[in-house]
Parts: C-alpha cells; structure tokens; sequence
C-alpha cells in the first residue's frame, strides 16, 4: 500500500530534524553566525564571491583566465589567512551542501 501525502510529510519532517541535528548543520550554522559578527569577513567572502562569478562568466563564454596581478594575488591571500571566519564558513557550506546533495540525490534515486 502506497503511503499517504501525511505519512510522507511526516518523514519529511524527521528527515529535516536529523539534517538540523547533524554535526554538519552545526559547524554550518555556527560558522555562519561567526561570519555575520565579522565585517571584514563579510566584504571579503562577497569578493570572493564576485571573482568566482566573474571567472564563472569568462569561462561559459570561451575567454581564456587572465591571471591576476602577483600582487593582487598576494594582497587576496594575506586577507584570506587574517580571517580564518571566511575559510571556516567556505568549507563548513560546501560539508552541509554536499550532505543537503546526497539526500536530494538518495530521494531521486533510491537504489543508488
């Protein structure tokens, strides 16, 4: 007998409580409440953020990857070192993303 649109909804509901309860949510979130206390921290992710669009854009349209000046290039990694927020937050999104993927792919193909 198939389950009923209630049945699923209600293990949707434990699915979602066992994702907001697994230690990745947490790093997620906690790295996520350090980011937002940290200015600094902020202008640089959205920076980086930019640059990924920005090469994101070049490379869908063909145009060969200018490098950076070297001294850009340092400038952004001395700034990227002084706020371990950023790299923390970077790595703890991609960690609860990933989980947030596999489940999405384990509904979509169960046997998998």
């Amino acid at each position: 007998m198939p389950a009923s649109p209630d049945q699923i909804i209600l293990k949707a509901r434990e699915l979602s409580r066992l994702i907001k309860e697994h230690d990745l949510t947490k790093k997620y979130e906690q790295a996520l409440t350090e980011i937002t206390k940290d200015r600094d921290a902020q202008e640089l992710l959205s920076e980086l953020i930019i640059m990924g669009q920005e090469l994101n854009a070049r490379a869908a349209r063909g145009e060969a990857m200018k490098p950076d000046s070297p001294s850009e290039r340092e400038f952004l990694r001395e700034r990227f070192e002084k706020k371990p927020a950023v790299k923390n937050f970077i790595q703890a999104e991609k960690d609860y993303l990933n989980l947030l993927k596999a489940v999405i792919e384990k509904i979509k193909n169960p046997a998998s």
